[in-house]
C-alpha cells in the first residue's frame, strides 16, 4: 500500500453523512472530530487555549449579554447588560470608580454624575438634579454595588437578546420593538449616559418672531435656523402675518430672538397654501419688499416615525451617512432612513429633495418582516422571507423616490445580527440552523447582484435540533466566527472565502456558553464569553476571556478555562541579594536581603527564585523570618558566583498556596507551575486539587501558576479510503508508521 497522507485540516469536521463522500474535496481535509481544536488560516489544527475568569455577572440567576464597544485600538471595552443594569470591562476587568467626591445638597448634578453618600456611591439618573438626598431619592439617584461602575437601564433580562445596537464614535444605537430607541454615549471610562434620541433637528427654530406693521393673514411668513457647523435647518418656527401684501413700496421687517448656534436664518412666505423660500438672513431681522416665494423650496416637515408603542424599530444600520431604522410592529416590512449626514433628522419637505428623509416597504409573497439592514457597499435588507438589494438611482445613490428594492434569494434572515468580513455578510438562515454568506457578484452586462453558500452543509450534525443564539468575528490571528449553539456547545468557523475555506470545529467546557463578543486587544482580538457554570451545587453565570497561544515562555501558556494566575515573577526595582556563605553548597543556610519591605511571617516555606543572564536557576527556600526585608534561606544547589553578594532584579517569589479561587469552590482543578503539569484531574499520574474554602494547596512552591477547569482536546481524522479506484472501506490496513508534522507542541500523545 502506498503512502497515505493528509495535509490539511481545512476541511473542518465533517458530518458523518460524508463518511462515506471520498469524492468530495472536503472529506481529503476534513475531520471526524475537531474537539477545543480550532483550525488555523494556513489548515493546520491548534488546541484551543484557556478561559480566563473576568468576573461574575451582577445577577447569576439571570441571563445577560455582552455587547462590545469600539472606540479605537486603543479604546475598546464589553458592556455587560443585564436586567436593567450595564457594567464596563476593559483591559480584562470591570472598571471601578474611586476618589469621588461627596454629594453636597446645594450643587446641581448632571446626569452620569458621580457622587458618594454616607459610604455608598452613586450615579445621578437625571439632569438639573438639586437637593435630592441620593439615600432616599432612587428616582434620581442610582446605587452602585461596591466600587464596581454601573448605571442603570430600562431592558429586562427577557428583551436583552433582541437588542440591536450600531455604533458611530462614541455613540451607540440600541434599538428593541418594546423600547424607545436610545442613544449609550460615552466621554469617558467612567463617563456613560444612555438618554432617549429626540428625532428632530438638532437646532432649535427662531422665537418670538414679529413682523412691523399691523398683524393679520395677507402675507405670512416662516422662519427656520441653520446651524453653523453643519447647516442642518431647523423646524419653521411659528407662522407671523400681517395685514397687508409686503410691496417694494411698503416692506414688512421681520425679526426674531436669535438662535445660539445658529449662523444664518432662512425664511419662507405662504404662496397659495405654501411656504416658499424668499431669502437668507445673517441676523435676526429680515426684509421682504415683495420677494416672489419659490414654492419649489419649503421648510422641513416635522416628522417622528418611532413615537409611542407599535411604533419602537426592531433594527438599524447606517448607508450612505444615513441612518437606517427598520421592522416596527404597526410596519414590520417598512424601512426608514434619516436626512443624509443628520442622524435624528427624519424631517421631508414638499416637493421632496435629494437630502429628505427616505422611507420604503419591502413588501413580498409573505409578510416580509425585516431583520437586519447591511451595508456591502450596496444597501442589503435581510427580510423573513428573502434578501433584498437597495440599489438606489442609477448611480447607486439612495434618496426619496430612488430606492429600486430587488429580491436576491429567499432564503431569509433569522434577527440575529450578520457577520461582515472582508465584502462578505455571513446571516443565520430564518429558523436558526443554517449559516449562509452572501457576496456580490458581476454577470456579462456589468450588474452587480448578490448570492451565497450553505456553510452548513458539509456538517450539518452540528446544527441538527440546534440554533445559533449569538455569535461574533475574532479576524486576528485566525479569522474565526465564534457562535454560541442553544445547547451551550461553542461551534468556531475558520472562514476565509477568498481561499475557499470554511471548517467548522466545536468547543466545550463544564458548563454551558451563552454569549459571546469579540474586541481588538493589542495584536489580536480577544473573545469575551458568558459561561453557565455549577459550583458548589449553586448557577454561576461568569464572564471569561479565551487567552492567547501567543507566548515567548511556556510558563505563561493557559490550557485550562475559568482560570486565574499567579506570577511572582519581580517587575519592580526591588533587588534581592544573597549572603553569607562559605561553600554557597545546598548544605548552607543563606542570608536573603531585599532593598524594601517584602517578606512577611507567613513566607516560611516559600521560595525566592533566582536568575543569572545566563537563564541559569537557584531555588531558595525560605527558612525563617527576621524582619520585612532580611530571611534565612537554603539553596537547591550550590550558588553560582554571579548570584553571590551581588544585588539582583532578576528573581520571582514562589509560592504553595494559591488562594481567591471562590469562583471555583469545591471543583477539581487542573494545575499548571513554572511549565509543568503539577495537578490533572484527567491524567492518574498526577494528583488531584480541590479547591476548599477558595484556596489549593500545592505539593511545592511554584513562581508561576495558573489554576482552572480541564477540558479535553480531540482531533481525529477519517477513514484511510481513495477517491480513485476499488475503495479501501472494506479493506484491512496496517499502519507501521505515521509520521506528525508538529509546531510550538509540548507533547503529543
Amino acid at each position: 500500500m502506498s503512502t497515505v497522507a493528509q495535509r490539511s485540516f481545512a476541511g473542518g469536521e465533517i458530518s458523518p453523512s460524508l463518511y462515506a463522500r471520498v469524492d468530495v474535496v472536503k472529506y481529503a481535509t476534513g475531520l471526524r472530530t475537531c474537539r477545543n481544536f480550532y483550525i488555523k488560516r494556513s489548515g493546520g489544527a491548534e488546541s484551543r487555549p484557556g478561559l480566563e475568569y473576568i468576573c461574575e455577572t451582577k445577577y447569576s440567576n439571570k441571563r445577560a449579554r455582552l455587547i462590545p464597544f469600539i472606540f479605537n485600538s486603543d479604546q475598546t471595552y464589553v458592556l455587560e447588560f443585564g436586567d436593567q443594569y450595564m457594567r464596563v470591562i476593559r483591559n480584562g476587568a470591570p472598571v471601578e470608580v474611586s476618589g469621588l467626591a461627596t454629594w453636597l445638597i446645594g450643587t446641581t448634578y448632571a446626569e452620569g454624575d458621580l457622587v458618594t453618600h454616607l459610604g455608598v456611591n452613586y450615579y445621578s439618573k437625571v439632569s438639573s438634579n438639586t437637593g435630592n438626598t441620593p439615600a432616599s431619592s432612587p428616582t434620581q439617584w442610582y446605587a452602585l454595588t461596591g466600587t464596581i461602575f454601573e448605571i442603570p437601564t430600562p431592558y429586562l433580562e427577557a428583551d436583552l437578546q433582541e437588542l440591536n445596537v450600531i455604533q458611530s464614535a462614541d455613540v451607540i444605537v440600541i434599538v428593541n420593538r418594546n423600547y424607545p430607541v436610545r442613544e449609550l454615549r460615552r466621554t469617558a471610562h467612567t463617563g456613560w449616559t444612555i438618554p432617549l434620541v429626540t428625532f428632530a433637528p438638532s437646532i432649535s427654530a427662531p422665537t418670538s418672531v414679529s413682523v412691523s406693521g399691523g398683524s393679520g393673514t395677507t402675507d405670512r411668513w416662516v422662519v427656520t435656523s441653520i446651524r453653523i457647523d453643519s447647516y442642518e435647518e431647523s423646524l419653521p418656527s411659528s407662522v407671523v402675518g400681517a395685514s397687508s401684501l409686503a410691496t417694494s413700496g411698503s416692506p414688512r421687517t421681520l425679526t426674531w430672538t436669535a438662535v445660539s448656534g445658529a449662523q444664518e436664518y432662512n425664511v419662507y412666505k405662504n404662496i397659495n397654501g405654501v411656504y416658499g423660500f424668499i431669502g437668507v438672513a445673517g441676523t435676526n431681522q429680515f426684509v421682504d419688499d415683495g420677494i416672489p416665494a419659490d414654492s419649489t423650496d419649503t421648510p422641513p416637515v416635522a416628522r417622528n416615525p418611532f413615537s409611542g408603542s407599535g411604533n419602537y424599530p426592531k433594527t438599524a444600520g447606517y448607508y450612505q451617512q444615513r441612518l437606517g431604522f427598520a421592522s416596527t410592529a404597526n410596519d414590520p416590512e417598512k424601512v426608514w432612513f434619516s436626512r443624509t449626514g443628520f442622524f435624528r433628522n427624519f424631517t421631508t419637505s414638499a416637493p421632496l429633495q435629494d437630502d429628505d428623509a427616505v422611507t420604503f416597504n419591502l413588501a413580498g409573497r409573505r409578510v416580509n418582516e425585516v431583520n437586519q439592514l447591511v451595508d456591502l457597499g450596496q444597501l442589503i435588507a435581510l427580510t423573513a422571507e428573502a434578501e433584498w438589494l437597495i440599489q438606489g438611482d442609477t448611480a447607486g445613490i439612495l434618496r426619496p423616490g430612488e430606492v429600486n428594492p430587488k429580491t436576491q434569494s429567499y432564503n431569509g434572515a433569522a434577527t440575529l445580527k450578520p457577520i461582515l468580513i472582508n465584502d462578505n455578510a455571513l446571516f443565520v438562515q430564518a429558523r436558526g440552523t443554517v449559516v449562509r454568506d452572501l457576496f456580490a457578484t458581476i454577470d456579462a452586462t456589468g450588474n452587480i447582484g448578490y448570492k451565497g453558500t450553505d456553510l452548513t452543509v458539509f456538517a450539518d450534525h452540528l446544527f441538527k435540533l440546534y440554533s445559533i443564539e449569538d455569535w461574533d468575528y475574532s479576524q486576528i490571528p485566525n479569522s474565526i466566527v465564534w457562535a454560541v449553539r442553544s445547547d451551550g456547545v461553542l461551534l468556531g468557523l475558520t472562514y476565509l472565502r477568498e481561499h475557499q475555506i470554511w471548517a467548522w470545529h466545536r468547543h466545550d467546557t463544564d458548563g454551558l456558553f451563552e454569549n459571546v463578543v469579540t474586541i481588538p486587544a493589542g495584536d489580536e482580538d480577544d473573545a469575551y464569553f458568558i459561561v453557565n457554570r455549577t459550583i458548589n451545587g449553586s448557577t454561576k453565570r461568569y464572564i471569561e476571556r479565551m487567552t492567547t497561544r501567543k507566548i515567548d515562555d511556556i510558563v505563561d501558556y493557559i490550557a485550562m478555562d475559568s482560570s486565574l494566575s499567579y506570577d511572582g515573577r519581580n517587575t519592580g526595582a526591588t533587588t534581592m541579594t544573597l549572603t553569607g556563605g562559605v561553600t554557597w553548597a545546598y548544605t548552607e543556610t543563606l542570608t536573603l536581603t531585599a532593598s524594601a519591605a517584602f517578606f512577611i511571617a507567613g513566607d516560611v516555606g516559600n521560595q525566592i527564585h533566582l536568575y543569572d543572564a545566563n537563564g541559569d536557576l537557584v531555588r531558595l527556600t525560605i527558612t525563617a523570618y527576621t524582619s520585612s526585608t532580611i530571611v534565612s534561606v537554603k539553596p537547591h544547589k550550590t550558588v553560582p558566583v554571579a548570584m553571590r553578594s551581588t544585588a539582583r532584579t532578576t528573581w520571582t517569589r514562589a509560592v504553595d498556596e494559591i488562594s481567591n479561587l471562590d469562583h471555583l469552590e469545591g471543583k477539581e482543578v487542573s494545575v499548571f507551575g513554572d511549565g509543568f503539569v503539577v495537578g490533572s484531574p484527567n491524567n492518574p499520574k498526577y494528583p488531584v486539587y480541590t479547591v476548599t474554602a477558595g484556596s489549593i494547596t500545592l505539593d511545592k512552591p511554584y513562581g508561576v501558576i495558573h489554576v482552572g477547569l480541564p477540558y479535553l482536546s480531540d482531533l481525529q481524522t477519517l477513514d484511510i479510503d481513495s477517491a480513485s479506484g476499488e475503495s479501501m472501506a472494506d479493506k484491512k490496513k496496517l499502519v507501521s508508521n505515521v509520521t506528525m508534522f508538529v509546531e510550538k507542541t509540548r507533547g503529543v500523545w
